[in-house]
C-alpha cells in the first residue's frame, strides 16, 4: 500500500508493509508538482504488482527514476570513503551535512586519509572515542551514530562485510554506573552478566 506526502514543498511515495522492516518506507520523488507525483506513484505501484521494484532494496536505484548502475567507486581510503559518503548525501539539510561533515572529519583526521577502508575493525573506533575523553557521554554516542552512516554506507557498497560500529557499546557496561568510565573496550559476555549488563 502506497500513499503520497508533501514535505516541505516536495512529494514522497510512502509504502507500507506490516511485515517489513522498517514497517513505512519514504522514498524522494524529487518533484513539486502534484499530478507528475501521482504519475510516478501509479509506475511505483504498478512494478511493485509486478515484482519488478521493491521500495525496501531498490529506493531510487531504479530504472523508474532514470537511474543506471554507477561505475564502481574507490572507496579504498578513508579520505575517498568520506568524500563520497558526503556527495551521496547532498540532497540532505546543510545543517545534517554539516554535522556529518564535522564528525567525519574528526573520525578520519585521527586515522588518516590514506587509512585502508579494508582494514577498519571496532577497536579503531574504540582508540578514536577514546581520544576523546574530554567529551560527554551524548556527544561520544552521536559520534558514534554518525561514523555508523558511513560504514553502513561501505557495507552497501561491498568495502566492508559487516557494520562495525554496531559492536562498539557506549552504555552503561562501557560508561559505567553514575558516569565512571570503565575504558573502552568491549566486555566479554561474563563480564557483562557480572556488571549487570544484558546480554
Amino acid at each position: 500500500m502506497a500513499s503520497l506526502l508533501r514535505q516541505r514543498g516536495y512529494f514522497y511515495a510512502q509504502f507500507y508493509d506490516s511485515s517489513r522492516r522498517p514497517q513505512r518506507k519514504k522514498i524522494p520523488l524529487k518533484t513539486k508538482e502534484k499530478r507528475a507525483a501521482r504519475r510516478l506513484l501509479g509506475r511505483m505501484e504498478d512494478k511493485c504488482a509486478l515484482g519488478e521494484y521493491d521500495p525496501w532494496t531498490d529506493g531510487r536505484e531504479h530504472e523508474l527514476f532514470g537511474w543506471e548502475p554507477r561505475p564502481k567507486q574507490d572507496l579504498s581510503t578513508l579520505g575517498k570513503a568520506k568524500a563520497a559518503f558526503l556527495d551521496d548525501r547532498a540532497h540532505l539539510r546543510p545543517e545534517t551535512l554539516r554535522t556529518y561533515d564535522e564528525v567525519l572529519r574528526l573520525f578520519v583526521g585521527f586515522l588518516g586519509e590514506g587509512f585502508a577502508t579494508e582494514r577498519l575493525r571496532s577497536r579503531q573506533l574504540e582508540r578514536w572515542l577514546a581520544s576523546t575523553d574530554s567529551l560527554a557521554d551524548a556527544t561520544k554516542r552521536k559520534y558514534i551514530k554518525h561514523v555508523g552512516y558511513l560504514i553502513r554506507y561501505l557495507v552497501e557498497r561491498g568495502w566492508l562485510e559487516e557494520d562495525i560500529s554496531k559492536q562498539v557499546g557506549l552504555n552503561e557496561c562501557v560508561i559505567g554506573k553514575k558516569g565512571r568510565r570503565k575504558g573502552l573496550k568491549r566486555l566479554s559476555r561474563k563480564s557483562k552478566k557480572a556488571t549487570g549488563c544484558k546480554v
